[in-house]
């Protein structure tokens, strides 16, 4: 959550939010966590303007994203409709822009709403930096893109990547002993045993634990022998000259 004191400012910050019916959904909502963000987003929105930040949402529908964001627009840009046309409390505009002129009109093209009744059309120069159609700007700019495995985030009692990865390092830190693991994460020893055992088998099967590999673990590597890390620990103080 992006919270703001500032008194002044010398410019505004513009915040875009793209495919915001993702986050800001008006009815469905994919994940529990998302709810949370949205009650934040909505937060910023109503203290945005008193802090400097202007904030744009963009929507492929304009009845997609929450009526309370829709309520609070200052401006409503209008691109391509299509055969749908617009929602109902924007109808009015048809009587001031031909309604086949907003089915599909040529990309810089817009009308636009204001919320305290101006109509208006225009269109969007393109600047000199645009990114034109068919051009790469990954091969461009020699950018690879490697794609990792999703992230497993739990569901119900299930524990997430995260917390497993937390599990394992807790593990290490709290002297490779279980029950001091279990309290200081508040879970059964069952539980910790259950998943030190299964990161220590895939990793010594497949070299690394997929769980801790998918969300950056430092220990993603690490076979849980206590013996082999007191030797690393001997060796560490040997190089240092301590002994």
């Amino acid at each position: 959550m992006l919270r703001a004191h500032r008194t002044t400012w010398a410019r505004v910050w513009f915040l875009m939010v793209r495919e915001a019916s993702n986050f800001i959904y008006s009815r469905i909502k994919i994940t529990k966590n998302q709810l949370i963000a949205k009650a934040d987003f909505i937060y910023l929105l109503r203290e945005a303007r008193h802090m400097g930040y202007a904030v744009g949402v963009d929507t492929i529908r304009w009845t997609s994203i929450d009526k309370e964001i829709r309520d609070v627009s200052d401006y409503i840009f209008i691109k391509r409709v299509g055969i749908q046309g617009l929602p109902k409390d924007l109808r009015f505009v048809y009587r001031y822009v031909d309604p086949s002129s907003l089915m599909n009109p040529l990309p810089p093209s817009f009308a636009l709403v204001c919320n305290k009744g101006p109509i208006a059309i225009g269109r969007f120069e393109k600047p000199e930096f645009h990114k034109e159609e068919g051009e790469n700007l990954l091969r461009k700019f020699g950018i690879d893109i490697e794609y990792g495995e999703p992230i497993d985030y739990g569901t119900g009692t299930a524990l997430s990547d995260f917390d497993h990865t937390r599990l394992i390092e807790t593990y290490i830190d709290h002297a490779y002993k279980v029950r001091d693991t279990a309290r200081a994460l508040k879970r059964s020893p069952h539980t910790v045993t259950r998943h030190i055992e299964d990161h220590r088998l895939e990793v010594l099967r497949d070299g690394s634990c997929a769980r801790c590999r998918r969300v950056n673990g430092r220990e993603l590597s690490n076979t849980l022998n206590k013996s082999t890390r007191e030797g690393d620990i001997l060796s560490e103080i040997t190089q240092t000259g301590v002994v």
